[in-house]
């Protein structure tokens, strides 16, 4: 590692220095999990090519259910045969546009039509298509039987960590069920709480919901149920559904024309759900419209830790993106820090019995922990990571974490 270089971009990418605790702390995490990323994963190689044949063959087979369905033969993966089916034979309105001004035939673009049954036949086809090609990806990406990574370090402006070549964070459940412990190990995986909401909670001072979340009442119906005035224990899975797209949608600044294609409704109806939902929680709207009003005046946010994000580009190219980054930005790159303090006290753990692997995503991390402990052992090792994770900052909801063990494979533990 270059520490002038890199002391040059902690610099310019976040304003960080010697003076902020996390200038080390990148430092040193840079180092460790590149050597972390060289041990790489365990891959079950003949579960892995079992899984590549039985996606291929349902691939084939749905393709041709779908010709049946719409009457004439039909490449799905074909932007142009499937814009003609879905815009001009089916009628449906075009959504969104390619970057080269072409009708959009992406998830996010047919979503609003997915209860057509070939609309659903396409989507899943498509989910199955991409399933397809992460698995082989890892092929490509083998070393004996063993993935490794590369974390990409102070390039997100956010301060997220990424990885590519293979990009691990984004496997997909399939994937994740090929990845199995090494010999004498178990899995154990550590997923944060719904951090990003309790973190917008916290940093607007949303105090009503501080409680309830500790209560371990479910963030997303409680949202439906003080938006409507209905009982918490009356929310239906759909409209548990409308309250937690609305949650993320709030944190990614959705505007009411994208919020109505997610739930089929109008736009109208949608801007209508978002006033509820600021009506309902009165100081997120304040502290969105502060933090928007500081990005416009000085051109940059600054999270709780003191990392910036420059926005001049943003304005000069559209107010409204930088807007949502602005909210968005914050919420994050927040969220990125907790991460990188909570992985700075798992490398120091120094213990034998448990490791940091590469599975490290925006918010969980997997571990390699010794097998053939006993229960007693397990949740001293619980009351470990929960140390190193469950932070408390001053007059915030108490980070939590959810723990999950497993002696077969990846998915089994993220469950």
């Amino acid at each position: 590692m270059d520490i002038p270089e890199a002391k040059l971009k902690l610099k310019s990418l976040f304003n960080l220095d010697e003076s902020n605790r996390f200038f080390n702390i990148e430092l040193k995490l840079a180092e460790h999990l590149d050597r972390i990323a060289e041990q790489g994963l365990k891959v079950d190689v003949k579960k892995l090519d079992d899984t590549i044949s039985r996606l291929q063959r349902k691939l084939i087979a749905q393709q041709l259910l779908i010709s049946s369905k719409v009457k004439h033969p039909i490449q799905v993966g074909s932007q142009k045969q499937l814009s003609a089916y879905l815009f001009d034979e089916r009628g449906f309105e075009s959504v969104f546009s390619t970057p080269n001004g072409k009708r959009s035939c992406a998830d996010a673009a047919i979503e609003k039509f997915s209860s057509d049954p070939v609309v659903a036949m396409i989507k899943d086809w498509k989910t199955k298509r991409a399933t397809l090609g992460y698995l082989l990806g890892i092929k490509n990406f083998l070393k004996g039987d063993r993935v490794q990574t590369h974390f990409v370090h102070w390039k997100a402006i956010t301060g997220r960590i990424y990885c590519q070549d293979y990009n691990i964070q984004q496997l997909p459940p399939e994937g994740r069920a090929c990845i199995i412990p090494d010999e004498g190990k178990v899995f154990l995986n550590v997923d944060y709480s719904a951090i990003e909401m309790r973190l917008l909670f916290s940093i607007a001072q949303q105090t009503d919901m501080f409680d309830p979340i500790l209560d371990k009442l479910d963030i997303h119906s409680l949202t439906y149920s003080r938006m409507k005035n209905k009982p918490y224990e009356e929310v239906t899975d759909e409209e548990r559904r409308t309250g937690k797209i609305l949650n993320f949608g709030i944190c990614y600044g959705t505007s009411p024309y994208s919020l109505s294609n997610r739930l089929s409704i109008t736009p109208l109806e949608a801007k209508e759900l978002i006033l509820d939902y600021f009506r309902t929680y009165d100081k997120v709207s304040a502290w969105m419209t502060t933090v928007r009003r500081f990005a416009k005046q000085h051109n940059y946010i600054e999270n709780y830790f003191g990392y910036r994000r420059d926005l001049t580009k943003d304005f000069e190219q559209d107010y409204r993106t930088a807007y949502r980054m602005a909210v968005n930005g914050h919420i994050q790159s927040t969220a990125a820090c907790i991460l990188k303090l909570a992985l700075e006290k798992l490398i120091d753990l120094n213990c034998k019995d448990i490791s940091l692997t590469p599975a490290i995503l925006h918010d969980s991390v997997l571990l390699s922990v010794n097998k053939g402990m006993d229960s007693v052992f397990r949740s001293k090792i619980e009351e470990i990571v929960r140390d190193c994770m469950e932070f408390q900052f001053p007059d915030w909801i108490r980070l939590e974490v959810d723990m999950q063990w497993s002696d077969k494979n990846w998915e089994e533990a993220a469950k």
